[in-house]
């Protein structure tokens, strides 16, 4: 039996503020009023986007807007901020709540962990495969939907894992205001020497039409198309083209094979070099999904055949129309085409290039007019059902229906006809022609006496009242009044004075911090914890990884049942998730804590907090309490990324899970534009990498706050340098007056909060 036709949803990218498209044209409240009254009217779901992390000092402007678009009728709201999601879920009733890609969803067990907290929809980690979606499904079942994308624009790094433009260009991702360091150009160095150089992080957008089958079987609900400030021929293309192979998907139909004719439309509305990739739905990774190009090249149609001093002649293996553009690919060299050049033709161009460069035909000016003209021309219409009734001597009777809202109006007392009667089709006929409304009369049943006589006048007014009318109840049935939200919370302070804890992740490190008065230390490696005897003088914590792929999940789980009996206190985790042990959690500064709202709803679940990176010291103060951690020293990761530049450059990684450099991919590094070297940290086991700061932070001025504990984090350091480091924090502790700059191998270390 074919599956339900899924319903349509409008994704509106916030409102002038507070979204993850800070740098985009936004839509005004009133403008988002419109957009919702007219998408109801066609029977068109609309959700608005919450989905960055907010400050403490926004979070009461955010939720009164987000009180005026609940009032409007908005149907869900998508978040990232995990304490105003939660706000949302207890105070806006009868809208769904759904969790945002940056909530980065990628095992079964951060899904459940959402699940408990009652969000309608998870929108699913990009980097997820079909057999960790079908995982997913079977844990949570058909509530919450999930969500995926299946078309557009690939982040290189975990959605919400990005610290790179905030930290190199003060333009945080995770508050829409993303820099695309990840389309830049970089160095990768081993040992301070370049081995490879390029756009080494610059994902292909992915094309997953041929797919959807496969997703509906996985138990994917929702299929999201990536349109970031694209225009409206890449919209249409894209959602006709996905459209129609879901229906098809939908009906059961093996053939969901890509056409050329929609392949070539895609790549044309938007494609960087001319190619695709699958994503991450049957290979886990690879060199493959790379572009050699970080911006729209359009499809591919000549090759320069001969150069000259002052031109090239190319090759075509298309016709090209007047108005058409050409590019040459990799020079940045390309003109518009002056008159009809034909299939198999040579021209000759004033552009720079050489034998053998490919030619891409960067604007399609027949496609593009026509997309613009159908989006113009195809306004959906909502069907809707009829009933007309007209017997003499009383008034006629217009009913419109539409699902679960009804109306009707009345005309004229109908009278007998004194020379041609009009008839039922007649009737039908002009109450049928709804125009430019949002309806079309799908099924009108006429009840009508056989000699009576209706003006045409009568039969349009009649119709126009009842569309109104109908219209102006769909609208109204929507709208709600608006909210009552809580307070912002006020977090309990700490008695008990801050302390000095480390993260590390080597043998080295560890015998510096035991030497030195550190109170907890967080142990990177599980095989490190196995060499530390019980003491009473520091806190043991396992750090889970950053990232815990559902084959890995068990694994992960395994150790942490393994470490229930042992000297560890508890665990650092990095991921919403569920964990069963009685053991303390703290909750690492990948979740985001950016306000007290969700340091409050964090620490009704964990033991401890750590307050986000991204924050100044100043956006820190409200939220150090009890049982939080502030960040005050280490290299960040500022992007976690399932693309290892050392894997796919070095390792020959070529879509399989591990390359050949497994456990060995040291001393490698990746240099910005800048200069700024950037030491890689390959997780071999979760077969993930994370790109460290090339300087770390450091922040003794943070010292000042009033937190529980402040850390330190090690990733880079020798023991010499994490004994010293250590001990000069706890030094500045006891006095964050006294004490001189810190220098690492006679290198100050600059101020970065």
């Amino acid at each position: 039996m074919p599956l339900p036709r899924q319903a349509v949803t409008v994704y509106i990218w916030g409102a002038k503020s507070y979204n993850a498209r800070a740098l985009a044209k936004n839509f005004e409240n009133e403008e988002i009023k419109q957009v919702i009254d007219f998408c109801h009217l066609r029977g068109i779901k609309v959700f608005i986007t919450f989905n960055i992390l907010y400050k403490d000092a926004e979070t009461e402007e955010v939720l009164k807007l987000a009180a005026e678009l609940y009032s409007y009728g908005a149907d869900a709201f998508i978040c990232a901020d995990i304490g105003i999601m939660n706000v949302f879920k207890k105070y806006f009733k009868g809208i769904n709540i759904n969790a945002s890609t940056q909530t980065t969803v990628h095992n079964s067990g951060t899904a459940l962990a959402f699940k408990s907290m009652g969000v309608d929809r998870i929108v699913l980690a990009r980097e997820l495969n079909l057999n960790d979606i079908i995982a997913i499904y079977d844990k949570v079942g058909d509530k919450p939907d999930l969500e995926a994308f299946v078309h557009g624009a690939l982040c290189v790094c975990y959605s919400g894992r990005c610290l790179y433009s905030s930290f190199i260009g003060e333009r945080s991702g995770n508050r829409g205001q993303c820099a695309q360091p990840c389309r830049m150009e970089y160095s990768l160095l081993k040992n301070d020497r370049e081995i490879e150089k390029g756009a080494l992080l610059s994902p292909k957008d992915i094309m997953t039409a041929e797919h959807i089958s496969d997703m509906v079987k996985s138990g994917v609900k929702a299929f999201k198309i990536e349109g970031r400030m694209k225009g409206v021929p890449y919209v249409f293309q894209t959602v006709k083209t996905y459209r129609k192979y879901l229906d098809k998907a939908l009906e059961e139909k093996t053939d969901t094979k890509v056409s050329p004719r929609d392949k070539n439309g895609l790549l044309q509305v938007f494609s960087r070099g001319g190619a695709f990739s699958e994503g991450y739905l049957y290979t886990p990774k690879g060199r493959h999904m790379l572009s050699e190009s970080v911006k729209n090249s359009g499809r591919e149609i000549g090759v320069v055949v001969s150069a000259e001093k002052k031109g090239c002649y190319i090759k075509f293996s298309e016709s090209l129309n007047c108005d058409d553009g050409i590019e040459i690919f990799g020079r940045n060299q390309g003109t518009y085409i002056s008159k009809a050049i034909n299939k198999n033709q040579r021209a000759f161009f004033r552009l720079e290039g050489k034998k053998g460069d490919r030619v891409f035909l960067s604007y399609d000016k027949a496609l593009t007019d026509s997309l613009n003209k159908d989006a113009s021309a195809n306004s959906r219409k909502r069907e809707i059902t009829g009933c007309f009734t007209a017997k003499q001597g009383k008034a006629a009777v217009f009913s419109l229906k539409a699902e679960e809202t009804e109306i009707t109006v009345k005309g004229e007392v109908v009278q007998k006809a004194e020379n041609r009667p009009v008839t039922a089709e007649e009737i039908k006929s002009r109450l049928s022609k709804t125009g430019n409304t949002a309806f079309k009369i799908k099924e009108l049943n006429v009840d009508a006496d056989g000699d009576i006589y209706i003006p045409v006048k009568e039969l349009n007014s009649l119709r126009r009242e009842a569309c109104e009318n109908l219209a102006e109840k769909i609208i109204k049935r929507g709208e709600r009044e608006k909210p009552s939200f809580p307070q912002k919370p006020v977090l309990e302070e700490t008695a008990e004075k801050p302390f000095i804890s480390a993260e590390i992740s080597t043998r080295e490190q560890l015998k510096a911090v035991l030497k030195t008065d550190i109170k907890r230390i967080y142990i990177n490696d599980p095989a490190l914890i196995k060499e530390i005897k019980g003491t009473e003088e520091k806190e043991i914590f396992y750090a889970l990884p950053s990232i815990i792929r559902e084959e890995s999940l068990a694994g992960v789980l395994k150790t942490i049942e393994e470490l229930e009996n042992s000297a560890v206190m508890g665990f650092l985790t990095r991921n919403l998730t569920v964990i069963k042990t009685n053991k303390k959690i703290i909750c690492d500064h990948t979740l985001g804590v950016f306000n007290s709202y969700t340091a409050e709803r964090l620490l009704d679940d964990y033991d401890g907090i750590t307050l986000s990176t991204e924050l100044s010291v100043e956006e820190l103060k409200p939220l150090c309490c009890k049982n939080s951690e502030v960040i005050v020293y280490g290299r960040l990761p500022l992007m976690t990324t399932e693309q290892c530049p050392v894997g796919n450059f070095v390792g020959g990684n070529k879509g399989k899970r591990f390359c050949a450099l497994k456990n060995k991919a040291k001393s490698y590094a990746l240099k910005d534009r800048t200069g700024l070297v950037h030491p890689l940290e390959p997780n071999c086991e979760g077969c993930f990498c994370r790109i460290l700061s090339g300087e770390p932070l450091f922040a003794p001025e943070a010292l000042r706050l009033k937190p529980s504990s402040f850390r330190l984090v090690f990733t880079t350091e020798d023991c010499e340098e994490t004994e010293k480091i250590t001990n000069y924090f706890i030094e500045k502790l006891k006095n964050p007056e006294r004490g001189k700059i810190m220098e690492i191998k006679g290198k100050p270390l600059k101020k970065v909060r």
